[in-house]
């Protein structure tokens, strides 16, 4: 039975694998070829490049097969190829010769693509060969040989030499493979941690983050992971600056501080815990190796009573502050490799990024509630303060004609009974986000023309609404927001600038159109700082649609605002 390699070390072999059966078929090739001008012709010449050229193209049939065990399969046979042809040259040149350290390349391959036992034995094997080839020449059995081994002393030299070399080549191919594999291990274990825990935020982001969920499967994520049979997690309070344990893990189970009862450390001061007085300093991982000794520990009690025997504690970093920790707790006391410390720090990185994930949708919430707060207040600005102020014109001018002109003032109260139930139906549709109900059964330049004559009607303003350019229909939001922007320059016009005439314009052009709203009145200072919410709320609807809002207005000539808005 071949080693056992695990899932993640079979693409690691199969890549080798390939790599040496390119690598061969190509040396093969080249070999046969300088033979066949005549350059260098071993002892058997042709069939060795032909023979190694076969097993080349089998061994890669086998390899496309992409299982396992047919991989090891394959890799058995080219470390075996490799021996024999080194047996049939040292046996024909002498196991003097430099041709034997083929058995090197058998032995560096044996370790990077079977590996496990093998590697030591096909080593032992390549030195009994070396001792069996060695003794036949000492005992003048291979007659062939051109420079072959006579005296006792040449022969135990040779020997030593070359199970020396294979020796120390065979540990050197160990000690690269084994920490090429422990690198793969922990790329893929931080892979599967990095895939676990982006799964638990996809899963929670699709509904409402919480971060204690995540948590939960990340700390299950992270015990899992690093073989532990005990984690906790702490995070670091700020308000009180007290050190408070947030969740445990317990042989595969996730313990909350009800679960734990009794034995949940209590909150600790973060001046009164050594260990995260260390690990804020320090920002980096604390191995604790000795439970019963060592006085950093201020829970020693409940960590002695389970038996842990090796506590790792790993920080929690938000930039260059430590948030908080997780704690690894074994049972049995070992020393810990550094690569699975490298592990532990990529997980804790996961964490922070969880905590800082859900700090992100929190404040994206906040964000999204005044969002909302500023859009109905420009609805309700746009809506009823603007409705409010056309039905104080209307009684306004009520009062002027009541009177002289009976008829007049029947036609103002009119005029106001009917603002006043355009402004409250406008004022539970904007609270529903839906368009204006003038954008319902008619197009932006028709809507426009009837709410400045809506407005302006028995003021004595004059209002005219002109179009350029191709019209087209556009869309929904755009013309929405618009029509609110020519309300309001419209409704400032009659409350502030005195004007006897305002002058409405769409200017369309192929890529973009241009609502201007001017009048002739007394204007005002640009520049100036103002408290009025009409100004900002125009501003923020031009911001909403991707447009530019402009306002020109100088003393005594007038004020014209301008929105430009790109368009398809």
């Amino acid at each position: 039975m071949w080693p056992q390699i695990d899932e993640y070390e079979v693409e690691l072999r199969a890549r080798f694998l390939r790599a040496t059966l390119i690598a061969a078929a190509a040396i093969t090739l080249v070999y046969l070829l300088q033979g066949a001008v005549g350059f260098f012709q071993p002892r058997y010449y042709p069939w060795d490049g032909l023979l190694g050229l076969a097993l080349a193209l089998i061994c890669a049939a086998l390899y496309r097969q992409e299982q396992p065990g047919r991989i090891s399969l394959a890799a058995s046979w080219v470390v075996a190829a490799v021996n024999v042809l080194a047996a049939f040259y040292s046996q024909a040149y002498g196991v003097q010769h430099p041709v034997t350290a083929v058995y090197l390349i058998g032995i560096v391959l044996a370790g990077l693509l079977v590996g496990g036992w093998f590697l030591p034995l096909w080593s032992a094997l390549g030195g009994l060969f070396v001792l069996l080839w060695a003794m036949f020449e000492l005992n003048g059995t291979t007659n062939h040989v051109v420079n072959p081994i006579r005296a006792t002393a040449v022969f135990w030299q040779v020997v030593l030499f070359w199970w020396m070399l294979f020796g120390v080549t065979s540990w050197l191919v160990w000690l690269f493979a084994h920490n090429l594999e422990r690198a793969v291990q922990i790329s893929r274990a931080q892979t599967t941690a990095l895939t676990h825990t982006l799964n638990a935020l996809a899963s929670e982001a699709a509904g409402e983050m919480v971060l204690d969920s995540f948590l939960r499967r990340a700390l299950t994520a992270i015990a899992g992971q690093l073989g532990a049979q005990c984690a906790t997690l702490f995070f670091h309070d700020l308000a009180s600056d007290q050190i408070v344990l947030r969740l445990a893990y317990d042989n595969g189970q996730i313990l909350t501080l009800e679960q734990m009862r009794l034995n949940a450390p209590r909150p600790t001061p973060a001046s009164e815990l050594p260990i995260w007085q260390t690990l804020r300093r320090t920002r980096t991982p604390l191995l604790v190796d000795d439970i019963n000794n060592d006085l950093r520990l201020k829970n020693r009690a409940l960590m002695l009573s389970p038996g842990i025997g090796m506590a790792l504690y790993v920080p929690l970093l938000l930039g260059e502050r430590a948030v908080g920790f997780f704690g690894i707790n074994s049972l049995e006391r070992r020393s810990v490799p550094p690569d699975e410390i490298a592990l532990a720090q990529a997980l804790a990185h996961q964490v922070t990024l969880a905590m800082q994930f859900t700090r992100l949708v929190e404040q994206q919430g906040e964000m999204a509630v005044i969002a909302e707060r500023n859009r109905i207040a420009r609805e309700i600005h746009d809506t009823l303060a603007q409705g409010f102020t056309g039905i104080l014109i209307q009684l306004e001018a009520m009062e002027d004609a009541l009177d002289a002109e009976p008829a007049a003032t029947r036609a103002h109260i009119a005029r106001a009974r009917a603002l006043a139930r355009a402004s409250l139906s406008e004022a539970r549709r904007s609270v529903w986000a839906l368009r204006p109900q003038a954008l319902d059964t008619q197009d932006l330049t028709t809507a426009l023309h009837d709410m400045a004559q809506r407005l302006t009607a028995g003021s004595g303003v004059t209002a005219q609404v002109t179009v350029t350019g191709d019209a087209r229909p556009l869309p929904a939001g755009i013309a929405a927001e618009l029509l609110r922007i020519g309300q309001e320059a419209v409704n400032n016009a009659l409350k502030h600038s005195g004007a006897s005439a305002i002058a409405i314009e769409l200017a369309f052009a192929p890529e973009r159109l241009t609502l201007t709203v001017g009048d002739n009145g007394c204007g005002f200072d640009a520049t100036a700082p103002r408290g009025g919410f009409g100004l900002t709320s125009m501003r923020e609807r031009a911001e909403q649609v991707g447009g530019r809002l402009t306002i020109n207005s100088q003393r005594d000539a007038g004020t014209r605002v301008m929105c430009q808005v790109g368009v398809d």
